[in-house]
């Protein structure tokens, strides 16, 4: 009986090079840091969560409700809803964007990721905002559960899903890739 030698991995580069790491790291690093310079909170942030705020309003008065926005103040007959830096989708387009920059394909190709990424992120927190003011009228008992648990868990796992479509795009995949795609095909992609 013969025994079957042990698998081993060749001699290759690694999945993700270091510099992809050091690249990811560098740019959570920088946008922590940038996002406290008054210049990037008025410049940026200030209006992204603004115009997220507004376009929340829209959503809901396009369902018949009396909403409207002063600043990043989403308000209602009722009452109003506080947009701040941790409920704008920032934190969720800094990581998606880290990864999208760290990601080993050709520049033009990040670039266009992190627009459609922004977009993507702006849009879905938009109607996150939406469904929670909602929530908030209908459901108030249920609005701690929804802003803390299941919003935050869904906006993580479609920030992945965007990575992971656009990742496919970017390495200029098929979209019914072949079972056994040679490595040396998938590095050539990784260069363009």
């Amino acid at each position: 009986m013969r025994s079957a030698a042990p698998a081993t991995r060749p001699a290759s580069a690694p999945l993700v090079p270091a510099s992809s790491w050091l690249i990811f790291a560098g740019w959570i690093g920088a946008a922590a840091v940038l996002h406290l310079v008054p210049v990037v909170q008025h410049g940026f942030i200030q209006p992204w969560t603004q115009w997220n705020s507004a376009l929340a309003a829209w959503g809901l008065r396009l369902f018949g409700l009396d909403a409207g926005v002063a600043g990043r103040l989403l308000y209602l007959e009722t009452g109003s809803v506080d947009v701040r830096t941790g409920c704008n989708g920032i934190v969720a387009l800094l990581i998606l964007s880290a990864a999208m920059v760290a990601f080993p394909v050709a520049w033009r190709r990040r670039v266009i990721g992190v627009a459609l990424g922004a977009v993507g992120i702006f849009g879905l927190n938009a109607f996150r905002l939406a469904t929670l003011v909602w929530i908030v009228l209908h459901f108030p008992s249920q609005a701690e559960l929804f802003h803390i648990q299941v919003w935050q868990t869904v906006i993580a796992l479609l920030s992945f899903v965007l990575f992971m479509v656009w990742g496919h795009f970017a390495l200029g995949l098929e979209v019914s890739p072949s079972p056994a795609r040679p490595r040396a095909a998938c590095r050539e992609r990784m260069k363009r």
